[in-house]
């Protein structure tokens, strides 16, 4: 856990590119969080997330220290940390930001995770509500593959 908590500090010291760069600009990332309120329920916190964008080998530092992952995106306490390299005009890239807004929404209401099978939850319910919503749009997200808590 420690380890964990000091990669995240390590992304949040580093240089990052606000929201505005790139092709995700603000008006996409407000739309993309009142679907994530909207669909998940979730009371809507006073502030919106912090969204940066940042290079993937970031991203796998974090959430797979040591190998390869296909990690696109990441949730910490009020930021959002988004491959960099995603284009915005893909709903399937839209649709990652929008899995991590569902964790944002998750944690305002309640914190970090308590332990694996709170995790675990969290994570079915945002991957649940991300398929719901590619559906709606005629796509199919692919079943993922989660670590089991035993």
């Amino acid at each position: 856990m420690r380890r964990l908590l000091s990669c995240l500090i390590a992304i949040a010291a580093a240089p990052l590119i606000p929201a505005n760069a790139g092709d995700l600009s603000p008006e996409t990332a407000a739309v993309i969080y009142a679907m994530a309120h909207s669909v998940s329920g979730y009371k809507l916190p006073e502030q919106a997330p912090q969204i940066h964008l940042v290079h993937v080998v970031k991203l796998r530092a974090v959430a797979c220290p040591g190998r390869d992952c296909a990690v696109h995106g990441l949730q910490a306490k009020n930021m959002i940390f988004i491959d960099m390299e995603m284009d915005m005009d893909d709903p399937f890239s839209r649709a990652i930001l929008f899995h991590e807004m569902v964790h944002y929404l998750q944690w305002s209401s309640g914190g970090d995770a308590r332990d694996c099978a709170d995790w675990l939850r969290r994570e079915v319910e945002a991957y649940s509500l991300q398929a719901a919503v590619l559906h709606k749009v005629g796509l199919r997200l692919a079943t993922p593959i989660l670590p089991s808590c035993a």
